[in-house]
């Protein structure tokens, strides 16, 4: 008998209501809405219902937080790169310490 496990390594979201799963969750709760209306072009022989444009999505918050993942993943390949190089721990740690 197979028993197929998930993995959850994290969760976020990226919305026009919201960049992190509490904003996302507290604009669904306050009834916020994540469109407007078309105005950079003419929609008006657009054949839709509700003709509209995503709002801007403000996304510093997640680049911020992309910036320091990536920080922490080199610093763990350069971490794993030394330890199957024989460095001790040590000399690891004040690698990373310094920046190197």
């Amino acid at each position: 008998m197979s028993t197929n496990r998930v993995v959850v390594t994290g969760y976020g979201v990226t919305s026009p209501i919201g960049n992190t799963p509490e904003e996302f969750w507290n604009s669904l709760h306050d009834g916020k809405i994540g469109i407007k209306p078309i105005t950079k072009f003419d929609a008006s022989e657009i054949s839709a219902t509700i003709p509209h444009a995503t709002a801007p999505i403000i996304i510093a918050d997640t680049i911020i937080n992309i910036i320091i993942e990536l920080v922490f993943l080199v610093n763990f390949i350069f971490f794993i790169i030394n330890l199957i190089a024989g460095s001790t721990i040590n000399d690891i740690i004040n690698a990373i310490k310094n920046g190197v």
